[in-house]
């Protein structure tokens, strides 16, 4: 497993971030990327509640997707983590928590 801080290549050319890594920028074309640490804050701007998952997610429903945009301007999805027991909404703030067994980002709902 990955460090547990959100990092993303930002193309130094052109300021394209993403948090996969491509040998060129799908921007500019160029291949001049850079690490950056993220602040791991942003809002939900999507979200959908899986009640059937499949393979070993099928233990694990139901649980949430997000689609969050970032502060920094990058859009992901997500797993959101209700062992807070927070309300998810549109516009929600969320804040990066920590990775999944897979890599995935997991964010908890600050509202």
């Amino acid at each position: 497993m990955e460090s547990q801080e959100l990092n993303c290549k930002k193309c130094n050319s052109c300021g394209f971030l993403t948090l996969s890594a491509h040998y060129k920028c799908p921007q500019c074309s160029q291949n001049n990327w850079i690490d950056i640490k993220l602040k791991g804050e942003g809002i939900i701007y999507s979200y959908s509640k899986i009640n059937v998952g499949f393979g070993r997610m099928s233990t694990k429903t139901p649980y949430y997707l997000a689609m969050i945009q970032l502060d920094e301007g990058l859009n992901l999805l997500a797993y959101i983590d209700f062992s807070f027991n927070k309300k998810i909404q549109i516009n929600s703030k969320v804040k990066f928590h920590t990775r999944s067994e897979d890599n995935y980002p997991i964010f908890n709902v600050l509202e």
